[in-house]
């Protein structure tokens, strides 16, 4: 079936050497890069990640659990999720936000630059 051969395609390039060691601190500098833009706006938020798998949440205190993130503001996050998508950068509403080999320095620097433009949206 085709989902198996393009899942074994995309294991066979992360398994490249470097591959996944370069999504890796892409997506870390991508993560970063927001909390440090959203943080720097005053702005109550949590940017846990994992791997290569990053979410926002708008919460006053640390996330650990699915409890915790229950109490996130899903208003403000609706606000930057429209703002984002409204700026070119796709994202799944509400979704954990998931990079690829694809991201390149010009899509991270895009990425953060609409991050910057969308904290009006969201204040």
């Amino acid at each position: 079936p085709p989902a198996l051969a393009a899942g074994m395609a995309t294991l066979d390039e992360l398994e490249r050497p470097g591959t996944f060691d370069r999504l890796l601190i892409t997506s870390q500098r991508v993560a970063a890069g927001i909390e440090r833009i959203l943080t720097t706006e005053q702005m109550a938020v949590q940017v846990p990640r994992v791997g290569t798998v990053f979410s926002i949440l708008f919460a006053n205190r640390s996330v650990r659990n699915y409890r915790d993130t229950l109490a996130a503001d899903d208003e403000r996050r609706r606000a930057l999720d429209l703002a984002l998508l409204e700026r070119g950068i796709f994202v799944k509403p509400g979704k954990p936000f998931y990079l690829s080999t694809a991201h390149d320095e010009r899509a991270v620097r895009e990425t953060l630059v609409a991050f910057e433009e969308a904290v009006p949206d969201i204040t």
